[in-house]
C-alpha cells in the first residue's frame, strides 16, 4: 500500500502531461476499482485514484489497542447522594450564581454524611484544581465515586495526592511548590530534605518561594537549614528565612533579637519603658533581615524603624516576664513617645508566633484610637482576629457594634473578620442596627455600608430571613432618600441581600432534610 501511494504522490508532482498515468494494477477490491477508471483522461484518472486509496486507507485502520489494564471498577458502596434540591443548588453555584456560597454547602454536606451526585463530579474536580483554597472542603463529599474519577485525571490529583515524586526535578515552579506543600503538610522533614538536596541548584526567586512552604508544621527541625538561609546572597531568601526564624521562639534568631532588646529596651520606674536606639545597622543586623529603609507607610525615623523590626522578632514571653500583662505592657507604650515602636513590633509578633493572648489589647487599642501609629491593613486584622476563637471574635465585633453603631468603619472591619457562622445574637445585632439606621438617621447612606451587605448576607444565620424581610419595606418609607437614586440602590441590593438569605435557607433545607 505504502508503494502505490508513493507511485501516485510521484504522478501528481510531475503531472500527466509529462508522464502519462496509467491506473497501477493491484489485487482484491481495490484493484477492481482501480482498473474501472478511464485511462483515456490521465488527470481524472489520477485524482480518482487518489481518492480512492485514500478512503481504502482509511477505511483499512484499525483502533488503536489500549496495552494498559483497565482501571478497577469503583467501589458502590458508597456515602448517600444529596438531593435532587441539593444538586440543583450545586449546579446553580458551580454556574456562577451564588458562587460564594458554596463553602457553607460544601460543609454542610461533609457534616450530613452525604456526597455530590455523580453528574456534579467533573466541575467540582475541575473547580478544585483552579481554587486550591476549595481543595480540603471538596475532597470529603466526593465520595467513592469521586475519588475513583479524580484518579483517573492527573489535573486532579490535589484528591488522591498522587503527583509523581518526579515532578520535584521536573516540574515548574508552580507545580514543585505545590508538592513541597502537600509534604509539608504530611512529612515536613521529608519536604525539608528534598529542597536541601537541590539548594544549590536552585535560582534565587525558587529558592525564596520553596522557602515559604516551610510556614507550614515549622518547626525547630527546620532551624539549622533556616539559619544557614540567613547567608544566601539573596535578599528576599534571607527576609523568608528572617521571617520564618521569628516564628520560633527558641531559634538562634529570636536569642540574638533577645540580646539586642534587652541592650536597647529597659524598664523604668512605674513601669516605664526606656528606649535607646540602635547607633548603626551592622552586618549582623542586616543578615537577620532588619530592612535598612523605613517602608512609605510607616511614619518614623530609620533607627526606630530598625527597633521596631527587633521587636518584631522578639518572643513574647520576653515582655511578659516581667509579671505585666499584655494590657499593661501596651498601657506603657502608650504613654513612651515610642508608641508605633511597641504597637507595630507586637502586632507582628503575635501574628508570627500566634499568641492569642495579645490580641485584645492590641484591637482595643487600636480600636480605641484614631492615631496612625495603630494603622492595621485588613489581612493583619484577619490574622489577629483569626487566633481568637469564634466566640472571642464574636463578642469584641457586638460590643464594638453596640457601642459605635453599624454605620462605623472599624466596626465593619471587624465584621468582615468574623469568618464562622453567625450566631443568632450576632445576626440579630446587625439586623437589628441595619434597621435602625434606616429608619432613625437622618444622615445619606452611606456607601460602604451598602457594599457590606453582600458580606452580611454570607453570614447572618438564614433562619432570620423573616426578620430581614422588613428592612424592604424600611427602605421605601424613608422619604429623605427618595428624591435622590440611593433608594433605589439601596431597594436593588436589600432585594439581593434577601434572596441570598432565602437561597441559603432553601439550600440548607434541601441538606439537612435529605439526612433524617
Amino acid at each position: 500500500m505504502t508503494s502505490l501511494w508513493e507511485a501516485l504522490v510521484t504522478a501528481a508532482l510531475l503531472g500527466t502531461e509529462r508522464q502519462a498515468f496509467t491506473p497501477p494494477a493491484e489485487a482484491g477490491l481495490l484493484g477492481k476499482l482501480l482498473s474501472r477508471l478511464d485511462a483515456a483522461n490521465p488527470e481524472a484518472a489520477l485524482l480518482s485514484a487518489a481518492a480512492t486509496v485514500s478512503l481504502h486507507q482509511q477505511v483499512g485502520q484499525l483502533p488503536a489497542i489500549a496495552r494498559q489494564p483497565l482501571p478497577t471498577a469503583c467501589d458502590l458502596d458508597d456515602l448517600p447522594r444529596c438531593s435532587p434540591q441539593a444538586g440543583h443548588h450545586l449546579s446553580l453555584m458551580l454556574s456562577g450564581d451564588y458562587a460564594k456560597v458554596l463553602p457553607e454547602w460544601l460543609a454542610a454536606v461533609a457534616a450530613a454524611g452525604q456526597r455530590v451526585p455523580e453528574s456534579n463530579l467533573p466541575a467540582l474536580l475541575d473547580l478544585g484544581q483552579r481554587k486550591t483554597d476549595l481543595q480540603t472542603a471538596i475532597a470529603p463529599v466526593l465520595g467513592k465515586r469521586g475519588q475513583w474519577l479524580a484518579a483517573q485525571n492527573p489535573d486532579w490529583n490535589f484528591v488522591t495526592g498522587a503527583e509523581d515524586d518526579a515532578s520535584w526535578e521536573t516540574g515548574n515552579r508552580a507545580a514543585r511548590k505545590a508538592l513541597l506543600n502537600r509534604w509539608r503538610s504530611q512529612d515536613p522533614e521529608r519536604a525539608r530534605h528534598a529542597l536541601e538536596a537541590t539548594w544549590k541548584q536552585e535560582t534565587a526567586a525558587e529558592k525564596a518561594a520553596f522557602l515559604e512552604t516551610f510556614s507550614t508544621q515549622l518547626s525547630l527541625a527546620d532551624e539549622p537549614f533556616l539559619e544557614s538561609a540567613l547567608s544566601d546572597r539573596s535578599k528576599d531568601v534571607r527576609r523568608v528565612a528572617a521571617d520564618l526564624l521569628a516564628r520560633l521562639p527558641d531559634s538562634r534568631l529570636c536569642q540574638r533579637m533577645t540580646e539586642r532588646v534587652h541592650r536597647y529596651i529597659k524598664f523604668g520606674p512605674n513601669q516605664t519603658l526606656e528606649v535607646t536606639l540602635p547607633e548603626a545597622l551592622d552586618p549582623d543586623l542586616l543578615r537577620d533581615g532588619i530592612e535598612p529603609k523605613v517602608p512609605y507607610n510607616y511614619s518614623m525615623g530609620e533607627k526606630a524603624w530598625w527597633l521596631l523590626q527587633i521587636v518584631a522578632a522578639t518572643p513574647l514571653r520576653v515582655w511578659t516576664q516581667t509579671q505585666c500583662a499584655p494590657e499593661v505592657l501596651v498601657q506603657a507604650a502608650v504613654q513612651s513617645e515610642w508608641t508605633p515602636v511597641f504597637w507595630q513590633g507586637w502586632k507582628q509578633a503575635t501574628i508570627r508566633q500566634r499568641s492569642p493572648t495579645w490580641v485584645p489589647a492590641l484591637l482595643e487599642f487600636h480600636l480605641a484610637t484614631t492615631q496612625d501609629v495603630t494603622y492595621l491593613q485588613d489581612e493583619d486584622l484577619q490574622q489577629l482576629m483569626a487566633l481568637l476563637l469564634e466566640a472571642e471574635q464574636e463578642a469584641l465585633a457586638l460590643n464594638h457594634l453596640q457601642i459605635k453603631g453599624i454605620e462605623n468603619s472599624a466596626v465593619l472591619r471587624l465584621l468582615y473578620q468574623v469568618r464562622s457562622a453567625w450566631s443568632i445574637q450576632l445576626g440579630r445585632a446587625v439586623l437589628d442596627a441595619l434597621y435602625q439606621y434606616i429608619t432613625v438617621l437622618e444622615a445619606q447612606p452611606l456607601w460602604h455600608l451598602l457594599e457590606a451587605l453582600k458580606e452580611f448576607a454570607l453570614w447572618i444565620p438564614p433562619s432570620l430571613l423573616t426578620e430581614a424581610i422588613p428592612l424592604a419595606a424600611a427602605i421605601e418609607n424613608r422619604s429623605n432618600w427618595a428624591a435622590s437614586t440611593d433608594q433605589g440602590c439601596w431597594s436593588r441590593e436589600i432585594e439581593k441581600f434577601l434572596a441570598l438569605l432565602q437561597f441559603r435557607q432553601d439550600m440548607l433545607q434541601a441538606i439537612t432534610q435529605q439526612s433524617k
